[in-house]
């Protein structure tokens, strides 16, 4: 008998739970209706007090069956300021934001998930991007 059989006949037949294109979005649509509504409310708040200008968009959610992951990113341009993209991944308990220094927190948590999407954000988005020159602070000089 070989190991094959020898484990459905332990555990029995088993099927694997049912995913399904879709299913992570239902599940996750109100979350991730949040998670964009805090990350516009980040960007109007800036916007008042620095007058940075930002307009915000988002990408469509998609969901990545092997992880049970549902991706989306917010992209962030400013005349005066340039562009930022803030990458989000909504797991079944976490929640990761950032790209290259990410925020992490448990999706049960509004103060963690708060927490970590000002991080997030003020490391993307407020302060320049490390290896990248911010053009506001660049200034043509005459020769």
């Amino acid at each position: 008998m070989d190991d094959a059989t020898k484990f459905i006949r332990i555990f029995g037949e088993h099927q694997g739970r049912a995913t399904y294109a879709g299913r992570l979005q239902i599940r996750d649509a109100n979350f991730i209706a949040d998670l964009k509504a805090r990350l516009s409310g980040l960007a109007a708040r800036d916007n008042r007090l620095r007058h940075s200008g930002w307009l915000i968009d988002f990408s469509p959610t998609q969901t990545d069956d092997l992880t049970e992951r549902s991706l989306f990113h917010a992209t962030l341009t400013s005349a005066t300021l340039g562009e930022r993209r803030l990458d989000v991944r909504v797991g079944r308990d976490w929640v990761e934001i950032g790209d290259v220094a990410m925020e992490s927190s448990v999706r049960t948590s509004a103060t963690n998930v708060e927490r970590a999407l000002e991080n997030a954000f003020r490391r993307a988005v407020v302060m320049v991007p490390q290896g990248r020159v911010d053009p506001a602070r660049v200034q043509r000089v005459d020769a």
